[in-house]
């Protein structure tokens, strides 16, 4: 008889557990990100990022919306890095019942899905579109978590022509990419007027192997800093050319270098002493910061969250706080001016949108070390 009692038990409290389970209702959170192709990489720092909040705002009860609490559910839709891919796989997400969308995680793919996102009054948040123009193409339901190009430019400049005391640039960039063009655009710009002089090279599309013709101009001019910046899966290979063709110059660079890609496909020798600027370093003493890292760690076994699972984290929780902010769930026009007035301390900081949904976001300053991207200093205004 015990037994059976005891038996009984068990099943009322699985049955009670389960009930507890299945209280709350479900919001679907949408991820475009490329989760193959030359950038997937970047898509798996992304969904580690977004999963982690998700999971702590799930494991924690839910998230409090008005009068009812929510489990969060992700969805994710691979959109390989491509803009045509983009249209598809935001409007699948959408198609699905998302009440927002975290990526995509560069400019291009950004200008493509947010116009679709806005035209369905769905809020959609680029976690390192950082080209000016994402947030003015995609529309008024188009945010993002990262800083712009223009601010990004201006501090690599800083980096060079102020930190390092550099004064002819040589920069190389990939014309076929809005993020790689917009940001060379700005780096130009902020170099020249603070008094330095620049020697511009491009190459065609991620698909170039061979940087020699490139470099080879650069040794002629003779600079004292070279500056890089693309997507991170094409950094390797003129990063080793530049020094396999004998130059010894210091490069410098942006967000894209905070990419474990660059320490599995790059010699440590290559990245020796390069230093960029980004936007958090796991290194940090601010109690934020350490939290979010020990979780990150902890999840997924020791990792370091770098730039994409930074931003794409505070996507996330940019979002949830807005809907918490905002009250409602079934008005978008309320949510997406929730979305603009968050206030809010992250990982990184403190965090708001200016008028075009565009935070700003102090700079740090990192350099390879042993293959290892490591703290050398803070950088802003």
């Amino acid at each position: 008889m015990k037994k059976y009692m005891f038996l009984a038990l068990v099943l009322i409290m699985a049955f009670a557990s389960v009930m507890a389970v299945s209280a709350n209702e479900t919001l679907k959170i949408g991820l475009c990100q490329p989760i193959t192709g030359s950038m997937a990489m970047s898509g798996l720092y992304s969904t580690h990022g977004v999963q982690l909040a998700i999971d702590q705002i799930n494991e924690a009860g839910g998230l409090q919306v008005g009068d009812k609490t929510y489990d969060l559910e992700l969805l994710i839709e691979d959109n390989e890095g491509k803009p045509d891919i983009t249209i598809n796989a935001v409007s699948k997400l959408i198609s699905d019942g998302v009440v927002a969308i975290v990526g995509t995680n560069s400019s291009s793919t950004s200008m493509a899905g947010g116009p679709i996102a806005t035209s369905e009054k769905v809020v959609m948040v680029s976690t390192t579109g950082t080209n000016p123009d994402v947030t003015q193409v995609g529309g008024e339901y188009m945010f993002r978590s990262c800083w712009i190009d223009s601010y990004q430019g201006y501090l690599a400049a800083k980096l060079a022509y102020e930190t390092l005391g550099k004064r002819r640039a040589a920069i190389l960039y990939n014309n076929a990419d809005d993020y790689s063009t917009g940001i060379m655009d700005f780096f130009v710009k902020s170099f020249e007027e603070m008094g330095g002089e620049t020697f511009v090279q491009a190459y065609a599309g991620a698909e170039i192997k061979d940087f020699k013709a490139q470099i080879t101009a650069f040794k002629d001019w003779e600079p004292d800093v070279i500056f890089i910046e693309a997507q991170a899966a094409e950094l390797p290979l003129p990063t080793q050319q530049i020094r396999e063709l004998g130059m010894d110059t210091q490069i410098v660079g942006a967000a894209s270098w905070d990419n474990e890609l660059l320490t599995q496909l790059t010699p440590k020798e290559d990245l020796e002493g390069i230093i960029y600027v980004t936007t958090f370093c796991a290194d940090s003493d601010e109690p934020k910061a350490k939290e979010f890292v020990e979780a990150y760690k902890a999840k997924w076994d020791g990792e370091l969250p770098m730039n994409q699972a930074t931003m794409s984290y505070n996507a996330m929780r940019i979002i949830a706080q807005a809907l918490q902010d905002c009250g409602k769930v079934d008005d978008p026009e309320a949510f997406r001016d929730a979305m603009a007035a968050v206030n809010m301390e992250l990982p990184n900081g403190h965090f708001e949108y200016d008028e075009n949904r565009d935070p700003q976001i102090s700079g740090v300053l990192m350099t390879f070390r042993d293959g290892v991207g490591v703290y050398y200093g803070e950088i802003g205004n």
